[in-house]
């Protein structure tokens, strides 16, 4: 097709090579329902085009920019390759099996977005990293229902996730006269404080799986849930506390669970932070590190009980309805309740 007027060759080549892909074009893909056991196969259970959207992917993993398009050492899969099996996976496979690979490369560039046949689906991944499939699902559903990555990040590092749980433990334990004790291959020893006789744990799931005299310990074992229940209903008077974290202007964090009522069944828990120094401007970089600061030399308090009052009242809890709104939780038609759960003061 000629070059139009005005039109530099790289916007012809663009365009011509969006015609030949039909880039843009909207699609109306059919779907399945997937809480029918006896629904139809999709394309990604029939055949996938694995050549061409291999040519792709290395295109896309060796690109310098955009930054979303690099291939991440943490997310390591390739947005193309996650878009085509989104497309594979939801689409109703053809009568003939050997169109089903056909269709989804040329659903591949289309638009989805416009008719919406997608729209209605939930995606779960639950082994996210980088965010490729928040930019995939954005791309192909245009609607995340207020996903946040922010809310996942405590199930991101297992590892993590497991220090915490021992360090709550240990603490939690030693405040009421007992503890926990490291012993050999992964198991340590629970002693309540309170006459309940030693328990041996540990969190390897395979550990405890293979020995019946070993526990093993997440929040659903019942001692930590007691002792989770007993530290979480304590009242906001007494969950206070205040540390150094060499701050020139000192600040207050508060930190707030919020919980959000979406359907009849249906609940969604968010904790959020939010710093404020003296003069009620917002402290980012004290809400990034607020599980941090729990680990820094106490120090005294800078405020008294009437400057905190007015804190809460005038700055923060305003503040606070401004988050909510703005993530999508404060709507008129939304129902949740918020509870102070943490109060930090940084100096």
């Amino acid at each position: 097709m000629a070059r139009r007027n005005h039109e530099t060759k790289k916007e012809w080549l663009a365009r011509e090579v969006a015609r030949a892909v039909s880039a843009g074009k909207a699609w109306d893909c059919e779907t399945v329902d997937f809480a029918d056991p006896g629904r139809p196969p999709t394309c990604l259970e029939v055949d996938f085009p694995i050549l061409p959207i291999n040519q792709i992917a290395a295109i896309e993993g060796n690109a310098g920019k955009p930054i979303y398009q690099m291939s991440k050492w943490w997310a390591r899969r390739r947005s193309s390759v996650f878009r085509a099996m989104l497309i594979a996976g939801a689409t109703k496979a053809p009568e003939d099996p050997s169109e089903a690979a056909k269709l989804v490369w040329d659903a591949y560039y289309g638009n989805h977005q416009k008719k919406g046949a997608f729209k209605h689906l939930k995606v779960a991944d639950i082994f996210m990293g980088g965010g490729t499939t928040v930019k995939v699902v954005f791309e192909l559903f245009q609607d995340l229902d207020r996903f946040s990555l922010d809310d996942y990040k405590p199930f991101s590092d297992i590892e993590e996730s497991k220090n915490r749980l021992s360090n709550f433990l240990k603490v939690a334990l030693e405040q009421q006269g007992g503890g926990i004790r490291p012993l050999e291959g992964g198991r340590f020893s629970i002693v309540t404080g309170n006459g309940i006789p030693e328990r041996v744990g540990t969190m390897d799931r395979e550990l405890a799986r293979a020995d019946d005299t070993v526990d093993l310990i997440g929040i659903d074992y019942p001692l930590v849930s007691d002792l989770l229940n007993r530290w979480s209903t304590l009242s906001p008077e007494s969950i206070g506390t205040a540390v150094s974290d060499g701050r020139e202007k000192p600040c207050s964090l508060s930190i707030w669970l919020v919980r959000e009522h979406v359907r009849e069944s249906e609940q969604r828990t968010h904790l959020v932070p939010l710093a404020v120094d003296s003069t009620g401007q917002r402290v980012p970089l004290i809400e990034k590190r607020h599980t941090a600061l729990f680990h820094r030399p106490p120090a005294s308090s800078v405020l008294s009980m009437e400057e905190r009052r007015h804190l809460l009242k005038s700055v923060i809890e305003p503040m606070l309805q401004r988050e909510l709104q703005h993530r999508g939780i404060a709507s008129e038609t939304g129902r949740y309740s918020v509870e102070l759960v943490g109060w930090v003061e940084v100096s």
